[in-house]
């Protein structure tokens, strides 16, 4: 448990001491009835789309392509989601206009939008508008306008009938009365399992079987007077009829003529927008203006606010393929829910006296116990709500940290004011304060002994709470000196052999000798934060601040064998199967006998990935129970699991020279358009944060580069085949079996080719004939000059290697380089800079050739210093040094500058992209807080000033001191800006000035002309 109990009082004692409570969790007790739960279960509801604008949109319809992309459709455009950004597609991509009513998802694997003003199909990177025929009067106003067969042939409800494109060869067929239609306009159009289109018209349902132009009017059911929205055929051969008012079924798989079953009569009557879908089961899923209702079997399921979604007015669902249900909402952006039926829980809202949740039982007449930072409250059938329990006025502080069951019935709650027990065999439980010595020292640990008594332990003082004649008796228990500072958290074994631990080590008792244990026998360190018998001779051990758990178990010799599991924090309990559940980092971890462990987050359904380790129950059912910080988790593992599979990768954009060539199979590129830029999407929608890709491009390089970027930039290419190749993965997904390619080939510039070299060649051969001699002398001379100057050379290498060997080149602090190594470097970087400007030489690239300086400066870095210490502004600079270096390239140099400042040197760049990279410098620092010491959160923006070296290759030439003054310009003028900006200074005779471009007459550093500024800002702090 990493949260902080409130404090005050007494209380602020025990939450000092709380940190180290853990102890043996009660087995589970059959009561003989099934568990009673609270009403209104709530899941793991996330908002989606804050970061990408999408928090606000009413989203009326959704979709997921064959290749995995998620489109969304609102009523101001489309959007596409892969896992790591949103796209937005308007009317300048295609759309005949923004406001889009439904998306479709054909079987041919094209995507389809119906908007106010018409359809349309996307194509590679935008829509294309289907021209619609004249004689069929136009698309009909309605709110499922249309459907796609397996051959991509569109059906669309037009104001003169049925509307059939072919989806071969464009041919037109517009179905009306004369082909049997009712006279009256098609309401709604859907297309079935078996690829048959089905209509609603005139009170009457329409077929037209696949390949048939004979349209069928089902005699019988007749549909409700009033309008028909949407149709939906679902996995059991049900079709689903959603009226204005009601929603119906008929039963296409028994025999003509069926019914038209309402079901759902207090379900609201139908949206403006969207309508029903299925999730992977083929069951229905129905958006309403209360909440989204799922049927199972024959019952529905209502979910809404209650059950914790950001709105209950819901317009569409969508189950993707992962598993995850996706919730449009009503002015209220998307939500989504893992899925997972595995998960569930309660949190204050929903009658808890807090959402802190430190421990949990269910006693013998089936009431549910839960313990929380504030008080405790109790569940049960007879009065089917929570009963609540507070302190009272002379002990206020009522956070109940532990709680046990005792054989008998009672149920014994550790508090920051003392012990309570709790006769729970009746209807009304009455509480028995235990009153401990004045001269003791807080209670800090209980457990249940074998005989029924209670043992209590705090620092230097082992207590047995007995019960005799009503009353409840006190005994201290001797304890060796030896073990006095191990006694602070209890467990005790099945058998009743007690384990303790505290900031001495660990204790075992066996109700006559005592053990102790510490570093020596294998412990990562002596201070303990809790301990859990699993056995007489085995318990596990969680440490505060270790980041790993140890398993002790004793031989028949009585020698102690350890072993650890990373990324622990404490045991919360074994249940029926044996397996271990931990609080792992983040996250729930249950280890299986074998050894393996599954861990469970958010993203797996989990109401909170931080919970507590004296908070866990098993059910008679099988259930767990466990507490978090957000409240009460149930696990049922009677549900079915979420599917963890690696991300499908697509690439998205493989662009030379600027232009698009994805589309285009093993294209020829020409040596002038060689600079390879390739983007690409990881398409998982869990955890999609933590996915990370590996690429490499044969031809090029052997190794593999990892990244969590979505691209990937190559300059210059030299001719020749290259095969350019991606997988994505992460540690809880798994990595992608076959990287995404895509090959292509540079081709050679045209003095490369076989008649320029014959030419060449026998030139070469002519002037060598004529001038033998004269080059003879001359290139003696030469490697005269040569030989001198390699020399001379060497020996200034020589003495500089020496140089470099003796002076350091890294900041201890960040791991960045420093300012030594720039110095030592930059000059053959500048010259070869200087050489691709001005060198006639054939062969030096004419793009990508600048030089970059990025200097960065963190702002108000003193008052991370004033107000944390010293140690968290040098934890900060770490952070900010680890972030630069992600998004940094393999050929670039990140250097400490000096304090808080950094410089980025970008090599091969090019000055006129040089502002997007700063922009990902300010959302790098700035988009997220960092940790530091003790838990808590900073968030910190820098300032940027750039300039590109040579500063302007029409003039005089500035060294790289002048331009480093010029970014140091740059860097002055983001703080006058505001900070939390990026200025680059340009000459001011650059072509083109972005959007935010402020111009003046800088100074120059030597005699320089006049500059501009481009201007960006970072993201907003949270």
């Amino acid at each position: 448990m990493k949260a902080i109990l409130r404090s005050g009082g007494t209380f602020a004692l025990f939450l000092f001491v709380w940190t180290a409570l853990f102890a043996q969790t009660p087995a589970v007790r059959d009561t003989g009835a099934h568990p009673s739960l609270p009403d209104h279960p709530r899941y793991a509801f996330e908002h989606f789309g804050e970061q990408f604008g999408l928090g606000a949109v009413t989203v009326t319809t959704m979709a997921q392509d064959h290749q995995g992309f998620l489109w969304f459709g609102t009523l101001t455009g489309v959007y596409r989601y892969d896992g790591s950004s949103v796209q937005h597609f308007g009317e300048e991509e295609g759309l005949p206009s923004n406001h889009t009513y439904e998306i479709l998802a054909a079987p041919d694997g094209r995507l389809w939008a119906r908007t106010r003003k018409g359809i349309a199909r996307f194509e590679s990177r935008r829509f294309v508008p289907v021209s619609i025929p004249a004689e069929s009067g136009g698309l009909a106003d309605v709110n499922q306008s249309f459907a796609v067969d397996e051959s991509g042939t569109l059906f669309a409800a037009a104001e003169h009938g049925l509307l059939r494109i072919d989806g071969r060869d464009g041919t037109v067929r517009v179905f009306g009365s004369a082909d049997g239609l009712p006279a009256a306009p098609i309401e709604a159009i859907v297309r079935g399992p078996n690829d048959s289109i089905w209509f609603a018209a005139g009170r009457r349902i329409g077929r037209l079987a696949p390949g048939s132009f004979k349209p069928e009017i089902l005699a019988s059911p007749e549909l409700p007077a009033d309008a028909v929205r949407t149709l939906l055929v679902d996995g059991t051969g049900k079709l689903w009829v959603r009226g204005l008012n009601q929603i119906s079924y008929v039963d296409l798989k028994k025999p003509a003529p069926q019914p038209l079953v309402a079901v759902g009569q207090d379900i609201p009557g139908a949206n403006l927008y969207g309508g029903p879908s299925l999730d992977q089961h083929g069951n229905v899923m129905l958006p309403t203006v209360v909440g989204l209702y799922r049927r199972t079997g024959d019952r529905w399921q209502l979910m809404d606010r209650a059950n914790g979604l950001t709105s209950s007015a819901a317009f569409s669902a969508l189950e993707d393929r992962e598993g995850t249900i996706w919730i449009g909402l009503a002015g209220a952006g998307l939500d989504r829910w893992p899925g997972s039926r595995q998960w569930s829980g309660w949190a204050d809202s929903d009658g808890l006296t807090d959402s802190l949740v430190l421990s949990v039982l269910r006693d013998k007449r089936n009431r549910l116990w839960v313990g929380t930072n504030t008080g405790l409250a109790t569940w049960g059938t007879e009065q089917h709500r929570w009963k609540t329990w507070a302190g009272t006025r002379e002990s206020p502080h009522f956070g109940v940290g532990r709680m046990l069951l005792t054989p008998d019935g009672n149920v014994w709650a550790l508090s920051a004011s003392g012990i309570r027990r709790f006769d729970a065999a009746g209807a009304n439980p009455f509480p028995l304060e235990v009153s401990m010595p004045k001269s003791s020292s807080p209670v800090t640990g209980i457990a249940a002994a074998a005989d029924g008594s209670v043992w209590a332990g705090g620092q230097n003082k082992l207590f047995a709470i007995r019960s005799q004649d009503g009353r409840l008796a006190l005994q201290e228990v001797s304890v060796p000196a030896a073990n006095h500072d191990s006694l602070a958290t209890l467990s005790s074994s099945p058998n009743g052999v007690l384990w303790t631990g505290g900031r001495g080590g660990v204790s075992r008792f066996d109700g006559v000798h005592w053990r102790h244990f510490d570093r020596g026998d294998g412990l990562l360190t002596n201070r303990v934060r809790n301990v859990y018998a699993t056995g007489d001779d085995e318990v596990w051990i969680g440490y505060p601040d270790e980041g790993s758990v140890t398993r002790m178990r004793l031989g028949p010799d009585g020698r102690a064998a350890v072993s650890h599991l990373r990324k622990g924090v404490c045991v919360l309990g074994v249940d029926r199967n044996r397996n271990v559940w931990l609080e792992m980092e983040q996250s729930v971890g249950m280890m299986a006998p074998d050894g393996s462990v599954r861990t469970f987050t958010q993203s797996d359904g989990l109401i909170w990935n931080d919970v507590n380790c004296e908070a866990f129950w098993e059910d008679t059912d099988g259930t767990i129970l466990i507490g978090t910080s957000h409240g009460l988790a149930r696990f049922d593992p009677s549900q079915e699991a979420l599917r963890h599979t690696p991300p499908a990768v697509v690439l998205t954009g493989a662009e030379f020279g600027e232009k698009d060539r994805l589309k285009d199979a093993n294209p020829a590129v020409e040596f002038q358009d060689r600079a390879f830029h390739a983007q690409f999407a990881a398409l998982t929608f869990r955890d999609s944060d933590r996915v990370r890709c590996r690429y490499r491009l044969r031809g090029l390089e052997s190794e593999f580069t990892e990244t969590s970027l979505r691209e990937a930039l190559y300059s210059a290419l030299p001719p020749g085949d290259y095969t350019f190749e991606v997988a994505c993965g992460s540690p809880d997904l798994g990595w992608t079996s076959s990287p995404a390619t895509y090959s292509f080939t540079v081709l050679a510039p045209w003095w490369r080719s076989s008649w320029a070299v014959l030419a060449g060649l026998l030139t070469f051969a002519l002037l060598v004939a004529g001038f033998t001699r004269l080059r003879t002398r001359r290139l003696e001379s030469e490697r005269k000059r040569l030989e001198a100057a390699v020399a001379e050379r060497s020996a200034e290498l020589a003495r500089a290697n020496r140089e470099l060997e003796e002076a350091s080149l890294t900041d201890p602090l960040t791991g960045a380089r420093n300012r030594r190594f720039f110095y030592s470097t930059i000059a053959a970087d500048a010259n070869q800079a200087s050489r691709a400007y001005y060198s006639e030489i054939e062969g030096y690239s004419r793009d990508h050739r600048d030089l970059v300086f990025y200097l960065i400066d963190l702002d108000h870095f003193k008052d991370v210093n004033d107000a944390h210490g010293h140690d968290a502004g040098d934890e900060v600079l770490v952070h900010v040094a680890q972030r630069l270096a992600r998004i940094v390239r393999q050929s670039d140099f990140l250097i400490r500058w000096g304090g808080e400042e950094f410089l980025v040197v970008c090599r091969a760049a090019d000055r006129k992209d040089a502002a997007i990279f700063a922009e990902r410098i300010l959302a790098a620092v700035g988009r997220e807080p960092f940790s530091i010491s003790g838990g808590e959160k900073v968030s910190k923006t820098c300032s940027v000033g750039w300039a590109p070296f040579p500063w302007d290759p029409g003039v005089a030439m500035l060294s790289v001191d002048e331009v480093l003054k010029l970014a140091d310009r740059g860097l002055y003028r983001a703080k006058e800006l505001g900070r939390n900006q990026a200025v680059g200074m340009l000459p001011l005779e650059m072509a083109e000035v972005p959007v935010g471009v402020a111009s003046g007459d800088g100074e120059r550093a030597a005699s320089c002309a006049s500059t501009h500024e481009v201007v960006c800002s970072g993201p907003a702090r949270s």
